[in-house]
Order: C-alpha cells, then structure tokens, then sequence
C-alpha cells in the first residue's frame, strides 16, 4: 500500500518542530488513546471538519481517521495534496499535515488513511501543564552518582545511585520525594544522566538542574525531602515522552471521573 507524505515547512534550530519519526507516532498515538478531536482541513478550501484518529498504523506508515459526513469532502480529500489537522492535548497545540487520503473501513465505521506526517509542530500554549503522579502506578527517577557542574552530586550517604518517587510531572521539570531523606544536596546542584520511568508512555535520560529544596513532615509524623527539578535542554523526543505521559494521566482521571475506567 502506498501512501503519499507530507510535512510542514521547517525552520532551522525550530524547537517546535517534530521531524523524528517514532516521536510523531507517539504523539498521534496520544490523540488516539484520549479520543481527542481535529480540525480537518484541505488548503485552499474554506471548509473544516471535526474528526478523530482512530489508528496508527506503524506497518504501513500510516494513520486513519475517521471520515467526514460530508462525502464531498472526502472525495476532495483523496485528490487533495495539502491536508492540514489541528488538534490540542493538555494546553498544547498540535499542527501538521498530510496527502491524498485514501478510504477504508475500520470496525464499521468509513474512515480516511493517510500518510504519517513528514513533520509535526507542537505550540505550547500554557507552559508546563503539570499532573500528580497515581500512586497506585508510580513514576520513579534514578539518579545517577558523578560530578556534577555546580552543588552536589546526586548521591546516597553510601554513595549508591538511588531511586525515588516523581510526586509531578510536566515538559517544564520534576518533582521528587525523598521519602528516606538519603539526598545530601542542595539548591542549584545538577542532576545529570537521571533515568526517569513513566508508565505506558516510555523512559527518558535527563539533565536535572535543583531549584527547591523542601524538607516536610506529613500528617502522620514521617520527614521526607521534597526536591523541585527542571529539565536542562530537554531534547525534543523526550518532551514528546513527557507530555504523552502527562495526556495518559489527564486521559485516565478524567475516564474515572466520568466512571468509565
């Protein structure tokens, strides 16, 4: 099966440009699982449609979404070479475009498949849209021991690397419970090569550089440290892990809300 490509026009050194092709899957893949609606439309063509995605097909470069009503839409989209989609997740906007749907079928439903953008833009609107970690399915952060370019290393008393619990999350940093207060650090210190394990959405490796240094005593009388992160030049793909995570999170308390998890 043949799908044509498409993708937006890029600017160098663009940080809101997608172009790694397992990051914009994953994406796309995001707007699937939360049932998000796009803004479909054909350049040149004053008309706009909702749609949702409803697959991402890896084997075939691919991705399906659900056709219009209008069936003169559709056939101007299978002849169109500029289908442009906007839809957003948790504040961030996402912009890209393909060609030349083609129709399929999926469980009963009339549906467009067309080509995995070439490129993807994502605008963040509101900056770091940030969501507790479930306890019930923890994020956790490793942190490595070495040098480190200011303040302390990210070390155990015994100098082990040592894990711990993210309370939050969002592209913008971290928040980490040291429930054992085994951390000798502070404020400033650098964090790098912090292995960072999200559930269903991935891993990432980061740079974390310490702005917050809290010690606590929770309600039933146990100390714990709390430690506020940002991220040091977060690498694209990685942001992309992040905010899938996050949309995962938003996706499943809102299912619970509605009594549909």
């Amino acid at each position: 099966m043949h799908v044509a490509t498409r993708g937006l026009s890029s600017t160098i050194n663009d940080p809101t440009l997608i172009t790694a092709r397992p990051a914009i899957a994953s994406l796309l893949c995001t707007l699937q699982e939360c049932k998000a609606l796009a803004n479909m439309a054909i350049r040149g063509s004053s008309q706009a449609v909702i749609t949702t995605i409803l697959s991402v097909e890896d084997a075939y470069d691919a991705f399906v979404v659900e056709a219009a009503r209008d069936e003169r839409f559709n056939r101007r989209a299978i002849d169109a070479d500029d289908i442009r989609f906007e839809a957003a997740i948790n504040g961030i906007e996402l912009h890209f475009s393909s060609a030349f749907a083609s129709p399929c079928e999926i469980d009963r439903r009339s549906a467009l498949r067309l080509a995995l953008p070439r490129s993807l833009r994502r605008m963040q609107r509101r900056e770091s849209y940030r969501v507790e970690v479930p306890a019930s399915n923890p994020a956790t952060c490793t942190l490595a021991t070495g040098p480190t370019a200011r303040g302390s290393a990210g070390r155990s008393h015994s100098g082990e690397p040592i894990t711990l619990n993210v309370q939050d999350i969002s592209v913008g940093g971290v928040s980490l419970v040291d429930d054992r207060k085994q951390l000798s650090i502070t404020r400033a210190s650098t964090l790098p090569g912090c292995y960072i394990v999200l559930p269903e959405a991935g891993s990432i490796t980061a740079t974390l550089r310490v702005v917050r240094v809290a010690d606590l005593t929770l309600e039933n009388g146990k100390a714990i440290r709390q430690l506020g992160c940002a991220f040091v030049n977060l690498p694209g793909s990685m942001a992309v892990t992040v905010q899938r995570y996050v949309s995962l999170v938003e996706h499943h308390l809102n299912a619970k809300r509605l009594g549909t998890d």
